[in-house]
């Protein structure tokens, strides 16, 4: 719900939407936000809708004060970094790079998304979980709980307890 809401959704029609989804799975035992299985009537809905509106609200809020943040990648700020700091940026943009002109197999677009996601990692455990480039591939590769700015406030997950999905 969140990644509608950064796209520019509104509030009441992500609600709606996911008060639906979730229609089908009326009369049935889920794991709610907070990880309790419930049997799942129209009142629990509502309860549950409520939850993840919540989250996700904090969720952008907190994405959105983090991109505020963020420390623009300029000459300046490339000299004054130590060389494993420069590597691992230049890791980040040239994953970035070709990712943008990708052609190739399903697996290899998984192989690329894999190393996306490794050098992302490597750079906000170096600290430079503030920087813009870092802030937005983060957010689109699904990793944004990881820098601290970012309040995720745990996961969401709803749907059967065999087949739990995340939100």
């Amino acid at each position: 719900m969140a990644g509608f809401l950064l796209e520019g959704s509104t509030i009441d029609a992500e609600k709606e939407d996911f008060g639906r989804s979730l229609g089908p799975l009326i009369g049935k035992s889920v794991v709610s936000p907070t990880g309790e299985t419930v049997l799942l009537n129209q009142d629990k809905v509502g309860e549950i809708t409520d939850l993840v509106v919540e989250r996700a609200e904090l969720l952008v809020d907190g994405v959105r004060q983090c991109i505020a943040k963020t420390v623009p990648i300029n000459d300046e700020y490339m000299r004054a970094r130590s060389p494993e700091e420069r590597e691992t940026l230049e890791s980040v943009w040239k994953v970035n790079q070709r990712m943008h002109s990708f052609r190739g197999s399903r697996n290899q677009a998984v192989l690329l998304a894999l190393e996306m996601k490794a050098a992302l990692r490597k750079a906000i455990n170096m600290g430079m979980g503030n920087l813009d480039l870092i802030v937005r591939k983060a957010l689109a590769y699904g990793l944004a709980d990881q820098i601290p700015e970012i309040d995720t406030t745990g996961k969401i997950c709803v749907g059967d307890p065999e087949s739990i999905r995340h939100i």
